[in-house]
């Protein structure tokens, strides 16, 4: 079986490195820690390493470069994914296939944490502010209305004034044959929908939103944005694959669930809240005025939910740190 890379390492300076011991020097204790973290990142059975802590419930020390609370935010993403470790042989080779799919989600709990940790401390933090208002609507799977909750916030915002850009990425490119045919109907549609990507920063009032379809994963149009909206429905299979991608994200994601009424929409809202999921206040309703308007060239209707999407996302690039 291989061997981790602190294996080689004498049982003492381990305990130092890796915890629970620790030694009277808070400045050289961060070093040697730091140490231990960097070749827990390059080594060869890091995921067993964070399955056996996860699924003993270690609460001392570092594990696979995590500590014990970041540990528990890996093990929210996993579950998340629908990956539980019960402490059966099965699970915990389901978590470490998870883990060796997606290295990713190691960052994605470390800076969960991190941002946990500031959220304690008191601190509010808005970090899209003065970035590059580029904002992707993606989903997990087809069908969830990717198209119509960007279109829908596309006129929310330019009703509000802003300048907006509209990038369809999508091969079947809806968006633009709903522009055309919009154009062929005398309408005046308030921006512009292209298949380009372009560069922008964040000064002003311009906005870029992206239509991202499902298959595209970690493509282009969603590495050029400076966040995402992940869409879902509202039962729990689709809200689960939501989280899943969500996590998975490299850049701040929130969840939106669209096509649900009241009742239903605040459910789902408060399953995404018991997971910890970031998600958008807002939900966006009954969709079918938007699939009749994609298919005749039409205006969206005043929906409030784009209307207060818009608004949160507004609010999200220009509420400055305190």
């Amino acid at each position: 079986m291989t061997r981790g890379l602190c294996a080689g390492l004498p049982y003492g300076v381990q305990d130092i490195m890796w915890g629970p011991e620790a030694i009277n020097d808070a400045g050289r204790q961060r070093t040697l820690t730091a140490a231990a973290q960097v070749l827990c990142e390059m080594c060869p059975i890091r995921s067993s390493c964070l399955a056996d802590a996860i699924g003993s419930d270690d609460q001392h020390g570092v594990f696979g470069g995590l500590r014990v609370k970041a540990r528990r935010q890996l093990a929210r993403l996993a579950d998340a994914a629908g990956v539980r470790l019960d402490g059966g042989e099965r699970a915990r080779a389901a978590f470490v296939a998870w883990l060796d799919a997606h290295p990713e989600a190691i960052e994605q709990a470390r800076r969960m944490h991190a941002q946990a940790r500031r959220a304690e401390r008191g601190h509010k933090t808005a970090p899209l502010a003065g970035l590059s208002q580029t904002v992707a609507f993606t989903a997990s799977c087809h069908a969830m209305g990717t198209t119509t909750a960007t279109l829908a916030v596309a006129y929310a915002l330019a009703r509000a004034g802003r300048n907006v850009r509209v990038t369809d990425t999508d091969p079947a490119a809806p968006l633009l044959s709903w522009h055309a045919r919009a154009v062929e109907q005398g309408h005046t549609p308030p921006f512009v929908v292209s298949t380009h990507l372009t560069d922008r920063n964040g000064d002003g009032d311009e906005w870029t939103l992206i239509d991202v379809p499902a298959a595209a994963g970690v493509c282009a149009p969603l590495r050029a944005a400076t966040m995402a909206v992940v869409v879902t429905r509202d039962t729990e299979d689709c809200l689960r694959a939501a989280c899943g991608m969500s996590h998975l994200l490299a850049i701040p994601s929130s969840v939106l669930v669209t096509g649900a009424g009241p009742e239903s929409a605040a459910h789902a809202h408060a399953w995404l809240d018991e997971r910890l999921q970031p998600r958008t206040v807002a939900s966006i309703g009954d969709d079918m005025a938007f699939d009749r308007m994609l298919e005749c060239g039409g205006a969206p209707p005043a929906d409030a939910g784009a209307a207060a999407l818009a608004g949160e996302l507004h609010a999200l690039f220009h509420t400055r740190t305190h």
